[in-house]
């Protein structure tokens, strides 16, 4: 698809590098995918990361005017923000939310240039009943505002849907691999090489590996933990997070399965595709947002044989049985046998390998910008 020429797009989030989360890492390479398909890109985020304007080597500009986020104290970020809507002649904004460190603080999005078409990516709806008031106004700001809505899961956009009731369009709009290149297989110890790659809480189904590995007793299986033990002040500002943070790292050890289990640690990017290419199966036993992980994508590209947790109506494109092994969440017992079953036969983990190379393609960060860009031309219809 030709995207129409030079469509210039401004992406609005709370966090950009050189500050580190998932969805500042989405943005780093997100925005330089839609630069390489022909979109001028400028992403409005906070200020105080580095310089007020910056144009990054891919072409994207980068303007960090948003020194408050609220509605209360913001009202001359947002006029800076929308000066450069205006300067910058954009034709589509783009939306991503929520932001896991801006938080309830993510309140203007909706109210940026009022007369722009806006596309809003939603990675959480921010409408539980968790969700701080403010959160949920700023949610229900974006579903009315919004020309297309989109997200990264099936669960997520059927709720998107039901919301919308058919008013306007909902479309998916995958996370790619946040980690760059390929690595061929380094290690061979003679053991069956399990992993998992990710932070620990309880949508992620950690426990519910621990417990299917502890149930398959096998002394040839040990379990990697990639990356999940590191940079644990992530978890210091909530403390519902730290106790299951805590509580998961406690779990080999209760479960008398300790010794098998080994935490890396925090991995720099170029360590990963190392880590994953090492395994013999990568196991991603999620409860929920089964689609929506960048582990998901890493693995694919990985090309390692993936056992994930999820329901078959909310893992499309994917093809159970062929692009991954899907196990039903809170299961370990049938977790357990499909991990016996796979470490038994080299050929159906062969198999998958190759529906994992073949199902990376979902995930490539060009057809993610392909995608982007026909969302934004949706919204100017």
């Amino acid at each position: 698809m030709t995207p129409t020429a030079g469509l210039r797009v401004a992406i609005c989030f709370g966090t950009f590098p050189p500050h580190r989360n998932g969805g500042a890492d989405f943005l780093a390479r997100f925005a330089p995918a839609l630069a390489a398909a022909g979109c001028e890109v400028h992403i409005l985020t906070s200020a105080g990361a580095g310089a007020e304007e910056e144009r990054l080597p891919s072409g994207v500009v980068v303007h960090r005017v948003m020194e408050d986020w609220t509605i209360r104290a913001g009202a001359s970020s947002l006029r800076r923000a929308n000066a450069v809507l205006a300067a910058e002649r954009i034709e589509v904004v783009h939306v991503v939310f929520p932001d896991s460190d801006v938080q309830a603080r993510y309140q203007l999005p909706a109210l940026m240039g009022l007369r722009t078409p806006l596309v809003t990516t939603f990675w959480n709806l921010g409408l539980g009943r968790r969700s701080p008031v403010r959160l949920r106004l700023e949610s229900l700001a974006l579903l009315l505002r919004s020309k297309v809505l989109s997200s990264h899961d099936p669960g997520y956009m059927a709720a998107l849907r039901r919301l919308a009731a058919g008013t306007k369009p909902v479309r998916w709009l995958p996370v790619g691999s946040n980690f760059p290149g390929h690595a061929a297989r380094a290690r061979d110890d003679g053991t069956f090489t399990l992993g998992f790659f990710g932070q620990l809480d309880f949508t992620r189904g950690v426990d519910t590996l621990f417990e299917a590995v502890a149930l398959l007793g096998r002394r040839d299986v040990r379990l990697v933990m990639i990356g999940s033990a590191g940079r644990p002040e992530r978890y210091a500002a909530d403390a519902a997070a730290m106790a299951e943070f805590e509580r998961l790292r406690a779990l080999p050890a209760r479960l008398g399965i300790e010794d098998a289990v080994e935490w890396t640690g925090f991995l720099a990017d170029e360590d990963v595709p190392q880590a994953l290419a090492d395994l013999d199966v990568c196991v991603l036993p999620y409860r929920r947002n089964s689609l929506g992980r960048s582990a998901l994508a890493a693995a694919l590209e990985a090309g390692v044989p993936v056992v994930l947790g999820g329901r078959p109506d909310r893992v499309a494109p994917l093809r159970p049985g062929e692009h991954v092994a899907l196990v039903p969440p809170d299961d370990p017992g049938e977790l357990a046998r499909t991990i016996g079953r796979l470490a038994d036969d080299p050929e159906e983990r062969a198999r998958l390998a190759a529906g994992a190379r073949r199902a990376a393609a979902f995930f490539a960060w060009p057809r993610i910008a392909e995608t982007a860009v026909s969302l934004y031309e949706e919204a100017l219809r």
